[in-house]
């Protein structure tokens, strides 16, 4: 648990920071959106959310992709492969991958009235390999979870809440294990602020954590490993302010991330820091008055890591991303040329140089919805992606 908890941190992190498209999904709850997202069992969901059927025209019917790959400049005659695609309402309900004509993985999706998915089949070559089940309360909230590989059960999970939206007790089990292998239960004040939460690892309490701002730096005395931990806002007279996140752990040990956001709460710095009071890594955003990103800096060890250059046109559509070296230099760019919708029908990446070293083009029906796609190598076009769409 301890490890699915850090990844579900980590990812959280990268979309609070780049995007806030999956934070406005069906899956408000994050820690479940996570969970389901990067730790589910078999590769169908995550094809699920790689396609993003949130993102799609919920006019489309069917979509089918074709892959043909170039040699010597000439297209040749079959395709690689192919995908059908089936949606109702913009959600996936079906996904046929093909290779030379034959099918050989099906992906089938099921939701809710409310649209959550519910269900998901994964088939080889006409065989069920692996499934997923959902079930939610009236809050759209996940009560249990299941996966199965072939007729084996793999794992599941079941939440209990208080109302209908906050969390008292989650258990975990392995294959069709009675006894729960991980449980988290937690306690609230009346306000509805999270009091204190336990870990328990085969029924045996491994990990207390205390949610309080009371006492920084004090020792906790326990029978078990026993964190405090803080979250606090401050803010500043022009409308900033920061947000951090104090955890105190038993040796009163105190380690800290501070998320500082302008007034339009846009992040304009992520600090990570250790026991020692250092902090190991952070990264930093810059914004036009359209609060466009105009620059985001990464470091590790003080040492700057990634160092990225955004601009835009006059609808505050994205033209160009521009990396730089340790020394400042540019490295690559992406330069893209966008019709009079907006939508990208060029991207060409150029080296340190000014060489071209990829070029993709793009084209689109009177929807705006993508039909073609040419990738080149240089000046020689290598794949080429087709797209057939199926309207109600």
């Amino acid at each position: 648990m301890k490890k699915v908890l850090l990844i579900i941190f980590a990812v959280s992190l990268h979309f609070t920071a780049s995007t806030q498209t999956i934070l406005t999904s069906n899956y408000q709850d994050r820690w479940q959106y996570y969970f389901n997202l990067y730790n589910s069992y078999t590769p169908g969901v995550a094809n699920l959310y790689k396609e993003g059927s949130w993102k799609r025209d919920k006019n489309v019917k069917s979509l089918k992709q074709t892959v043909f790959q170039y040699k010597k400049g000439k297209r040749l005659d079959v395709a690689t492969t192919s995908i059908d695609m089936s949606f109702i309402n913009g959600q996936m309900t079906d996904y046929k991958y093909y290779k030379k004509g034959q099918i050989h993985q099906e992906y089938q999706y099921k939701y809710n009235d409310n649209g959550f998915f519910t269900n998901y089949k994964d088939f080889k070559k006409g065989d069920l390999i692996a499934e997923e089940n959902r079930e939610y309360n009236d809050s759209n909230k996940v009560l249990k979870f299941e996966s199965f590989r072939k007729d084996k059960k793999e794992s599941s999970y079941v939440v209990q809440y208080m109302g209908y939206t906050k969390v008292l007790r989650q258990d975990n089990y392995r294959k069709d294990n009675t006894e729960p292998i991980y449980t988290w239960i937690y306690d609230y004040y009346e306000d509805g602020k999270k009091k204190m939460s336990e870990y328990y690892k085969n029924g045996k309490l491994k990990r207390r954590y205390l949610y309080t701002c009371d006492d920084e730096g004090k020792e906790v005395k326990d029978t078990v490993k026993t964190s405090k931990v803080c979250y606090l806002t401050e803010y500043n007279a022009d409308s900033s302010y920061v947000k951090i996140y104090r955890n105190t752990d038993s040796k009163g040990k105190i380690r800290k991330q501070r998320y500082t956001y302008n007034k339009n709460d846009k992040l304009l710095s992520y600090e990570n820091i250790n026991a020692k009071g250092e902090t190991t890594f952070s990264y930093f955003y810059e914004y036009d008055k359209n609060d466009n990103k105009l620059s985001y800096k990464y470091y590790r060890n003080s040492k700057l890591r990634v160092n990225e250059e955004f601009k835009y046109n006059t609808n505050n559509k994205i033209i160009e991303t521009i990396w730089y070296n340790k020394k400042s230099e540019i490295s690559s760019r992406n330069v893209y040329k966008r019709n009079e919708n907006d939508k990208i029908i060029e991207n060409i990446k150029y080296n340190s140089k000014g060489q071209i070293t990829s070029k993709i083009q793009y084209q689109y029906d009177e929807r705006g919805n993508k039909t073609k796609k040419i990738v080149y190598k240089k000046d020689e076009i290598k794949t080429e992606y087709n797209y057939i769409y199926e309207y109600i």
